[in-house]
């Protein structure tokens, strides 16, 4: 029961612009089962190649709300850190795929949620024990790098919004501001669930 991210994961997955049409997810798809749809060079989303009415293009508020959240994790993270650590809170925004990046931001590989499923179920899996609290001994330190951090991405659902919103951990209590710098401050809405 040891391994990185990209250990349990499936291939790389197809991509389309979020100006793409529908028949164009189709066709990009070609054997892939999940299609990264970019933006401006950001992934925002990552559709199942199977869905039967994909929310394209992406030219609205409206369509982005539909858009579901996209969760991005480190491929070389060990399965051990991202089930043990807050990211995965992530996991509770329903995606059924993770996308993984290397330490660029490019997309290498897709992590099923299912993957992460069986690997709680499986018997040989322990929750690591923590020592001296959340934060480990004071000692630990390590010499700095580039680091890339578990997040989801996820567009407000909220009416005429839209804004993309970027997540490390997902909570509901407090509810999470939206981060929208133009909109009136309100609660994120989450679109699909």
């Amino acid at each position: 029961m040891v391994g990185t991210l990209r250990d349990y994961a499936t291939g790389l997955p197809a991509t389309v612009p979020s100006d793409a049409a529908p028949a164009d997810l189709l066709r990009a798809a070609d054997g892939h089962g999940y299609v990264a749809v970019t933006e401006a060079g950001l992934v925002i989303a990552l559709l199942d190649a199977a869905e039967p009415d994909p929310p394209l293009p992406v030219t609205s508020a409206a369509t982005r709300a539909l858009l579901p959240p996209l969760v991005i994790l480190p491929a070389d993270l060990a399965m051990a850190d991202l089930v043990s650590s807050p990211a995965i809170t992530l996991l509770d925004l329903d995606s059924p795929a993770a996308l993984l990046v290397d330490p660029a931001g490019e997309p290498v590989a897709i992590l099923l949620v299912s993957a992460i499923v069986d690997y709680l179920a499986d018997p040989g899996y322990a929750a690591a024990q923590r020592r001296l609290g959340p934060h480990g001994p004071t000692t630990d330190g390590t010499w700095p790098t580039a680091t890339r951090v578990p997040l989801a991405r996820l567009h407000c659902a909220a009416a005429g919004c839209g804004y993309l919103n970027e997540l490390v951990e997902y909570v509901t209590d407090p509810p999470i501001a939206c981060a929208s710098p133009e909109a009136p401050r309100h609660d994120l809405v989450l679109g699909r669930r």
